[in-house]
């Protein structure tokens, strides 16, 4: 995840926001920790900013994360069986999670997880062509992000029909 930098000024009472950032593996969000002088804030809380916070004209502040339990795929979702009609079609069976939601995203391979763009929506596909659809429970707040796993999906192609008219070619 990312997080934009902010401008504050001296004596501002800034509020935190909630963690952009994804937690690393069996983890969860705790708290923000302003990083020179060992502040801690919760997110939604204010704290006034002054220059003791300050090192080179920046502060620093560092998400800190605390070991939490994993959220469960109860269900995994399963690859569906599709051949190419020229409209979008879902690519897998929706999964079900516990302690959190399921999430997806489309890769590249099947051996390394996608960074970014996973959804609650089941990933579509069109173009008949092998697509790797990575899956997680994304945790709630009292759980980790399970391990993300893949399931690959192929869309076949089509049949074709081709049926031939009479026709006279003029010489």
């Amino acid at each position: 995840g990312s997080m934009e930098p902010v401008t504050v000024s001296d004596g501002e009472n800034y509020k935190f926001p909630e963690c952009g950032f994804e937690a690393p593996d069996g983890k969860i969000f705790s708290f923000w920790r302003i990083d020179i002088v060992d502040v801690i804030v919760l997110p939604g809380n204010g704290c006034d900013i002054n220059d003791q916070y300050v090192k080179n004209g920046v502060i620093t502040v560092v998400a800190a994360w605390k070991d939490a339990p994993a959220a469960t795929v109860k269900t995994a979702p399963k690859e569906k069986t599709l051949t190419y009609t020229g409209n979008a079609m879902d690519l897998v069976t929706a999964g079900e999670a516990t302690d959190g939601e399921m999430q997806y995203a489309l890769g590249n391979d099947a051996t390394n997880a996608p960074a970014t763009g996973w959804s609650k929506s089941i990933p579509q596909g069109n173009d008949a062509k092998t697509y790797y659809v990575w899956y997680r429970a994304a945790g709630d707040k009292d759980h980790s992000n399970s391990a993300k796993s893949c399931v690959t999906v192929n869309i076949e192609k089509a049949n074709a029909l081709v049926t031939a008219d009479a026709q006279t070619v003029k010489e």
